[in-house]
């Protein structure tokens, strides 16, 4: 476990027990590629350059890795991977207590802007539920302005 890991107690249901919440180092690199391919899981090298250039969040229970999302830093933000939940496990707000995470990091570092490019699978909906807005009608590209300047004018007005 890292030194950025958070204990957390689940309520009931299948997947009811306890989670570890956890910022990805290198050392977690192998655990976090078993994600399987085709829900749009990450190769190995594009986690490593997410851990290197941005972040991973995940949580962990008894079986491995649950739910993860990462992101690198561009020019006008972060840049996130869709939200991946583990197969053989049900997404009981896995994704939005992870985005949630996310934007209140993106906050503390003053990072105006988080975008994802929405699965076919997951849709643009499950998104914009969360505050993501679509950069044109029918994109499947989403925004959220988290952070920055635009705060403090709001603010002042």
């Amino acid at each position: 476990m890292t030194d950025t890991a958070v204990r957390v107690q689940t309520g009931g249901g299948p997947a009811a027990g306890e989670l570890t919440l956890q910022r990805a180092g290198p050392g977690d690199l192998e655990a976090l590629s078993r994600f399987e391919p085709g829900n749009g899981a990450l190769s190995g090298a594009q986690l490593a350059e997410c851990i290197e250039y941005g972040g991973v969040l995940y949580y962990e229970d008894d079986h491995g890795p649950l739910a993860l999302v990462c992101w690198r830093e561009t020019a006008r933000g972060w840049e996130l991977s869709p939200v991946l939940i583990r197969r053989d496990a049900s997404d009981d707000g896995y994704g939005r207590w992870l985005l949630t995470h996310v934007e209140a990091l993106a906050i503390k570092h003053n990072i105006p802007r988080l975008t994802l490019e929405a699965l076919p699978t997951t849709g643009a909906d499950y998104y914009r539920r969360l505050g993501y807005e679509p950069e044109y009608p029918g994109a499947r590209r989403l925004t959220r302005q988290v952070g920055g300047t635009w705060q403090l004018k709001q603010a002042v007005s």
